[in-house]
């Protein structure tokens, strides 16, 4: 599971023309650390973000002038797998036939290695278990499951199913209590780890 709690975290912008292109990219990237995409500019989306369905989803806010929100974008940074979370609007505002799109994103940087069977909990790292309200020192060998988002388990079969079929889930914003009671608000998704991921921090 991916997960990022609300607090303030530098965020990417970039405008996306009908064309499909980058018209302009904002500020961001390299607060991110990922100044490495290069020169954003005239560059197709699908181009720039090959592994998402980013393309697909800026052609749905083409065609309907309705905002699509939750859109996992995975970008491949020095061997490892970052993952964005995107919002697309149109431009302008309640057009039906918008002419570009505004894409704002931000990192979901905190992640859980779980089994996909049990949902024990394999590795962590200290954002991830803070968002699930433990410590990286305590948590392994817990259930993910006992995330509350995660524990209906008719929610949770739906959940998977739809993982399964497209390898990445996002699960929007949900209020997880930590050891003490206090309620945080989350944004998550799942995604299926790649055997590189398991093995690098098994």
């Amino acid at each position: 599971m991916r997960a990022r709690d609300k607090s303030p975290a530098a965020g990417v912008t970039l405008m996306i023309g009908a064309n499909l292109r980058v018209s302009s990219d904002g500020e961001g990237w390299r607060a991110l650390g990922l100044g490495g995409l290069g020169r954003r500019s005239g560059k197709r989306i699908g181009e720039l973000f090959p592994s998402s369905d980013l393309r697909a989803s800026v052609l749905d806010v083409l065609a309907s002038g309705q905002p699509v929100e939750g859109i996992l974008v995975p970008i491949e940074d020095g061997g490892k797998t970052r993952y964005l979370c995107a919002n697309l609007s149109p431009v302008p505002a309640g057009a039906q036939k918008p002419k570009k799109v505004l894409l704002r994103a931000h990192e979901l940087d905190g992640w859980v290695l779980a089994d996909a069977e049990t949902g024990g909990i394999i590795s962590v790292n200290e954002r991830g278990a803070r968002a699930l309200g433990s410590n990286v020192e305590t948590i392994l060998g817990k259930s993910l499951w006992s995330s509350e988002v995660l524990t209906n388990p008719k929610r949770r079969d739906s959940i998977f199913a739809d993982l399964n079929r497209r390898g990445s889930m996002y699960l929007g914003r949900f209020v997880q209590r930590n050891s003490t009671g206090e309620s945080l608000e989350l944004e998550g998704a799942l995604v299926l780890a790649p055997e590189q991921f398991r093995k690098a921090t098994a």
